[in-house]
């Protein structure tokens, strides 16, 4: 949709928290050269709250804080799953795991799942992609629409300093948007790009290069402000856990601070779309876990998004729930194109919020039949689930259900750290949202499990990296 004098429609946010927005943004019939450039940035493992926009105050994302002042902030934004590589693919083909066949890491992307780099190369886009993990490679399915999907660590004689025994199976930030700057050096201006950058530094171990200027005090009192508290670890490890994160974090802003500055500079003559988002989060003591991929509580699931689509939105903040699955047919909207099922995403084009009243879903296959000291300390109860586990919010409320060891409800406004289960105290909610998980399965296509890829360097890495 343009206006009369031929340029992109400009929708503006209004409405404080509870913003309403619109999207039919760029007609569809508008030549390649005229579409957006699109940057998509997903960092592994980075949970909302450690962005000072999501309410961390120890000042440790001023290049974030500042694209969440630029763009639209999404509040309440949920992840597909709990473990990379389901989470990318939910966030690159717009389907939930249990329909794109990824139940958790080690699978391959079948190749008939709807793709947005694909998407995106059959409108005419440059595909350019760089990687710092292993499992977002072509061993896996992930190349597909990429003219170059930079993710061979093993012939990158420049990965970077490794910080850990499991850090072999990954690539610091720093040579990660090298790379990047690389390929966009590369690039001319008559052709739209989209260029997808995964950044892997908060994932454990969290060890982050010295020389960060990072805030060790300032960091240490935004622990105290977050509270978290555990019955498995002490106060100490907790402050340490949480700081080596925050820590991690930083200096991946600085990183994200030289792919922007870079990205604005060198397409500037160019419309552009910048998007960034996290694959999960990290739990930092909650529930007894320190880690990733056995749960779907919140610190694992909520995650941020900001996109930066200037002359297209007006800053604001989304505080209605959102899910991962909805951004691939955003960002080709965004860029005047449909996705091949007509969904709307994130977007609506209508006065009522598309997802201010509709449920979002996450699932986990977790298959984990080993010993595992958090499935220990659980055992008995849902969070010690070994099979298949999902959830479901439809604000304030959460279920999380498993196939194997019954369920839990959680009013998400009121217990927000999700320690009181209300399943037998409250169960109209418990039914009804259980009734919305049913829906699910009656309305959306179940994919058979994609076949794990038999490679033993696979299985080494993904214990190297307690998966």
């Amino acid at each position: 949709m343009k206006s009369q004098d031929g340029s992109p429609r400009r929708f503006p946010m209004r409405g404080g928290l509870g913003v309403l927005w619109a999207a039919l943004l760029v007609a569809c019939g508008q030549a390649p050269a005229k579409r957006p450039d699109l940057l998509l940035v997903s960092v592994d493992t980075l949970r909302a709250d450690f962005l000072g926009s999501y309410g961390n105050p120890s000042g440790s994302t001023p290049a974030l804080d500042r694209l969440s002042a630029a763009g639209v902030v999404f509040e309440r934004h949920y992840s597909a799953s709990s473990q990379t590589a389901p989470s990318h693919a939910s966030l690159l083909s717009g389907l939930h795991p249990s329909e794109h066949g990824l139940g958790k890491n080690g699978m391959a992307l079948d190749p008939d799942v709807p793709y947005l780099p694909e998407l995106l190369r059959g409108e005419g886009y440059a595909t350019l992609g760089v990687t710092a993990f292993r499992i977002l490679s072509a061993d896996f399915g992930f190349e597909r629409g990429f003219a170059v999907l930079d993710a061979n660590l093993k012939s990158d004689p420049g990965a970077g300093e490794q910080r850990g025994p499991a850090r072999e199976h990954s690539r610091v930030g720093s040579r990660v948007v090298d790379l990047a700057l690389q390929y966009l050096d590369a690039q001319d201006l008559d052709q739209p790009l989209f260029l997808f950058v995964h950044l892997f530094d908060p994932h454990a171990p969290y060890a982050p290069p010295t020389a960060l200027g990072f805030d060790v005090e300032r960091s240490l009192a935004a622990v105290e402000t977050r509270g978290i508290q555990s019955e498995r670890f002490a106060a100490r490890q907790l402050r340490s856990v949480q700081v080596a994160y925050d820590s991690e974090v930083a200096y991946v802003d600085g990183q994200v601070q030289r792919l922007l500055s870079a990205w604005d500079e060198r397409r500037a003559p160019r419309d552009s779309i910048v998007a960034f988002t996290s694959d999960h989060g990290e739990s930092l003591g909650e529930h007894a876990f320190i880690g990733h991929g056995l749960l779907l509580t919140d610190p694992l699931l909520r995650v941020p998004l900001l996109v930066r689509a200037t002359g297209r939105l007006d800053p604001g903040r989304i505080s209605y729930p959102t899910s991962a699955v909805g951004l691939p047919a955003m960002l080709l909207d965004l860029c005047g194109l449909a996705w091949p099922d007509g969904r709307r995403g994130l977007l609506q084009d209508s006065a009522a919020p598309l997802y201010a009243s509709r449920p979002v879903y996450s699932e986990f296959d977790l298959s984990k039949p080993g010993r595992n000291e958090v499935l220990e300390h659980h055992a008995g109860t849902p969070f010690g689930s070994r099979g298949s586990v999902r959830a479901v919010v439809e604000w304030p409320y959460k279920l999380i259900e498993t196939s194997d060891a019954g369920s839990l409800l959680f009013d998400l406004e009121a217990d927000p750290t999700e320690r009181v289960d209300l399943s037998a105290a409250d169960p109209a909610n418990l039914q009804r949202l259980a009734a919305l998980l049913q829906q699910f399965d009656a309305t959306h296509t179940t994919r058979a499990s994609a076949p794990e890829v038999a490679d033993p360097t696979v299985r080494e890495m993904l214990d190297a990296l307690g998966y």
